[in-house]
């Protein structure tokens, strides 16, 4: 490269050979695809908690049902939503992690992580007593829980990191696995991110006054505000 530092390695080219996704279309990418292509949107009213008190009324939630793939009394919604959409990017890479486990790294972002169960520990320990507050419920709350927990259900022995930075944690988070694959720091990465709603931050997006009351508008003058979205995405670099 003209002008570059010969003492250091050139840049290296990385390859996306997987996607995995859980959005408000359903579980996987051919949902959120799917969607995309008939352009509607998935922002409307929502039960994952009571937001007759905010100033705004809807959102984007992961429609779960049964509880969805990964259902685990030890994982959040947040943990599920990550583990769901790392194993789909592993199979469209047909990638053999039995041979890159020890080299295999977890860079994820996420803004609150299992923040949702401990909202319902909290309600429940203020409103019934401390013997009703499941403890399991804040095993995952750490906002490092996601990529923990997909380091866990893949058995990735790489290093495992976290970035928590708001709405450019998973973004961020892939900018650092791509420096630690030119590094040579890992062979593999599983890069992205995952959230479910919570009301700590619906509430703090809407003291803001940054939500907007209609699905998000982002290319329109008048439009009022963003909306809030739940799921993962993830990549196999």
């Amino acid at each position: 490269m003209p002008g570059a530092d010969p003492g250091l390695p050139r840049p290296t080219d990385i390859v996306v050979t997987g996607l995995g996704a859980v959005t408000p279309f359903g579980w996987g990418v051919e949902p959120l695809w799917d969607g995309v292509r008939r352009g509607v949107s998935a922002v409307g009213p929502f039960t994952r908690f009571d937001a007759s008190r905010h100033r705004t009324h809807l959102a984007a939630e992961v429609p779960v049902g049964d509880g969805g793939p990964e259902s685990s009394r030890h994982l959040s919604l947040a943990d599920r939503f990550a583990v769901a959409s790392a194993r789909e990017a592993i199979a469209g890479a047909a990638l053999d992690l039995d041979r890159h486990r020890e080299r295999t790294g977890v860079f994820f972002g996420s803004s609150a992580g299992g923040m949702l169960e401990g909202e319902w520990f909290f309600e429940a320990h203020i409103h019934r007593g401390a013997r009703h507050a499941r403890r399991g419920l804040v095993s995952s709350q750490q906002f490092n829980g996601p990529g923990d927990a997909v380091a866990r259900a893949v058995g990735a022995c790489g290093q495992v990191e976290t970035i928590s930075s708001a709405c450019a944690s998973g973004a961020m988070a892939i900018g650092n696995a791509l420096r630690a694959l030119r590094r040579g720091d890992v062979d593999v990465a599983l890069a992205g991110g995952s959230d479910a709603l919570c009301q700590l931050t619906y509430a703090g997006f809407n003291a803001l006054r940054s939500v907007d009351e209609a699905p998000s508008r982002p290319f329109r003058k008048d439009r009022l505000g963003l909306s809030l979205v739940a799921g993962a995405g993830v990549l196999v670099l």
